[in-house]
């Protein structure tokens, strides 16, 4: 990312941490459940489809990450949102 908008990596990470009180990593984490809440509450897309689309190649990578965020398993949490 550091490349792509021309700034040194600990810069941006400086910079993030000022702008959003985290790091790069809890910034990137954040933005992908959030996302990945919506198309599991929008779409019908299984969860290894979703995990792809959110940038985790590893499905259980992706369970870890959004247990951690959420303190539910991608399925427990669409099965939730999904009963109302």
């Amino acid at each position: 990312m550091a490349v792509h908008f021309g700034y040194q990596p600990k810069y941006l990470s400086r910079l993030i941490r000022q702008l959003f009180d985290q790091t790069f990593s809890q910034l990137k984490t954040e933005t992908r459940v959030s996302i990945s809440k919506s198309l599991l509450e929008l779409t019908t897309k299984s969860i290894e489809e979703i995990s792809e689309i959110v940038g985790y190649p590893s499905v259980s990578n992706y369970y870890r990450a959004f247990k951690m965020a959420t303190g539910l398993t991608p399925s427990e949490y669409r099965k939730m949102r999904r009963e109302g």
